[in-house]
């Protein structure tokens, strides 16, 4: 078969070797760059939404204090459903603000810079919901209910919308957290 293929192609088994070695260094290198813009990101976050949602001369003498309050891995069979409630405290010089943040989101499932996730945010007004699947599927919304409820509604508004990717993801972090609560039961 390979005799073949060199003969059809013109290509001697050395070259070959040559660009397998090439095509791996290329994989290797996206790998590491995707790492490094992930954890880079990660970092930034609070920053950027700090940027993007606060009045950057008024919040001078801020302070912002995020506690994780709960964590878990989920594994299941061929992913891992990572969950994180945490707490942000934001103490402003003519304001004071609570949320708390549910996250559901998946450890080394996509090449993507941001793995899919479903983040629930709640303040003592109101909880929106933000479900991100890629660039093109993700839903904001504003919805009622504990975890597994807003999951079950995202997931209805995704096959509305036809996000199937979303749906997918949705539907894994689903069974995750129903496994999980079958556990502890």
């Amino acid at each position: 078969m390979k005799e073949n293929f060199k003969r059809k192609s013109g290509i001697s088994e050395g070259n070959l070797w040559e660009r397998d070695i090439r095509e791996l260094e290329a994989l290797r290198r996206q790998a590491l760059l995707r790492v490094l813009a992930t954890t880079n990101l990660a970092y930034m976050a609070p920053y950027l939404s700090l940027a993007r949602t606060m009045d950057v001369k008024m919040s001078a003498g801020s302070k912002v204090t995020i506690q994780i309050q709960a964590g878990d891995t989920l594994p299941q069979e061929g992913y891992i459903v990572v969950y994180l409630r945490t707490s942000t405290s934001i103490d402003a010089l003519t304001h004071k603000k609570n949320i708390e943040n549910v996250l559901y989101t998946f450890r080394n499932l996509s090449s993507q810079a941001f793995e899919p996730f479903v983040n629930i945010s709640r303040t003592g007004e109101y909880q929106e919901v933000f479900a991100y699947s890629n660039d093109e599927e993700f839903l904001v919304e504003k919805i009622d209910g504990d975890d597994k409820i807003v999951l079950q509604e995202m997931k209805k508004m995704a096959v509305e919308k036809r996000m199937h990717s979303l749906v997918r993801f949705i539907d894994l972090i689903e069974r995750a957290v129903d496994r999980a609560s079958d556990k502890r039961e």
